[in-house]
């Protein structure tokens, strides 16, 4: 099925050109559903992951790192409850308020991007009257984007709305929210955007808001590295913040079996991320900015960065390591 890359707010404007088949095949996007799954959480894919390397203690949960200690030969990672694990290296994938980054290099919490994001997840049969538009479907509209696909094969519907919000006061990143409350941001969209949003249900809805800030100068010490948002954290709408946290990984492994040294792979590994990074933060603003104009039916939206295939042509495995 051929659906639209994405649908103006409010149904009536001209609508963004679509993708050609051969585009979207080289993007990897097939709004089939094929692509876009989400069989089993990160937390039940490591553990399993872990079973099948024969080794049952390769991730342990619940665990609050409290100090990183390092020597000539390794670090210690020092926990709450008093345990204390000893390696070769520390990798810090722990997010935009790294608790690594505090640690290595002080202090220095994210700002608020004046972004306020909604998400809840639909049984699909309950989603069905308002999925006209296909599988997956995107609508913009002034200060807002909603964004709704498959997951799960089919089984459920991911439904995550954003807007620009003036401030921020709660912790974390799964806040309770109100239907009504959803709904209400969502005023004058597409009459399947506000029928979705009430059949979200009432006991996981929830809301966060989005932080960002430029990549760090420093990813590294000595035997210690930040990958992902620990390193470079960046808003949601070109959707590659976890693709860029993949691709960390991958030139990781690549960069460690080049070098000499931990301490010289991890250096590689800088150098080769630093440009494409920034590259991808600064379109996943600019992104946003052209999705969320004031009118986005007049807004450039076929220069938009998601309309390219080029940002999305970056193989990590076998993009050239920066000497």
């Amino acid at each position: 099925m051929s659906v639209p890359a994405y649908i103006a707010g409010d149904n009536t404007g001209p609508k963004m050109p679509r993708l050609g088949e051969k585009e979207r095949d080289s993007v990897g996007i097939k709004f089939s559903g094929s692509v876009m799954r989400g069989e089993k959480t990160v937390e039940q894919g490591l553990r399993e992951a872990a079973v099948r390397a024969r080794d049952g203690e390769a991730v342990v949960t619940g665990a609050r790192l409290e100090a990183v200690e390092q020597d000539e030969d390794g670090v210690v990672a020092r926990f709450a409850d008093g345990a204390a694990v000893r390696a070769d290296a520390l990798v810090g994938a722990d997010g935009v308020r790294s608790t690594v980054r505090r640690l290595l290099f002080g202090d220095d919490a994210p700002p608020f991007a004046g972004q306020i994001a909604f998400r809840c997840l639909i049984p699909r049969a309950e989603a069905a009257p308002f999925m006209g538009a296909g599988n997956a479907a995107v609508f913009v509209g002034a200060a807002r984007v909603f964004n709704r696909y498959l997951i799960r094969g089919g089984e459920l519907v991911n439904v995550i709305g954003i807007a620009r919000a003036s401030g921020w006061q709660q912790e974390g990143w799964s806040t309770p929210a109100g239907v009504e409350e959803f709904v209400e941001q969502f005023q004058g969209f597409h009459g399947d955007v506000i029928g979705l949003i009430r059949r979200a249900p009432a006991t996981s809805l929830i809301k966060w808001g989005l932080f960002a800030r430029p990549a760090a100068q420093h990813w590294r010490q000595r035997r210690v590295l930040l990958i992902g948002d620990a390193a470079h954290p960046m808003l949601p709408f070109l959707g590659l913040g976890a693709a860029t946290a993949i691709e960390d990984g991958i030139v990781l492994a690549r960069a460690m079996g080049e070098a000499p040294d931990i301490e010289a792979a991890f250096a590689l590994f800088q150098r080769t991320r630093a440009g494409r990074v920034e590259t991808v933060r600064a379109q996943s603003v600019r992104q946003g900015e052209i999705i969320q104009a004031s009118d986005p039916d007049r807004a450039a939206l076929t220069d938009a960065p998601a309309q390219s295939t080029a940002i999305y042509d970056y193989d990590p495995g076998t993009a050239p390591l920066v000497p």
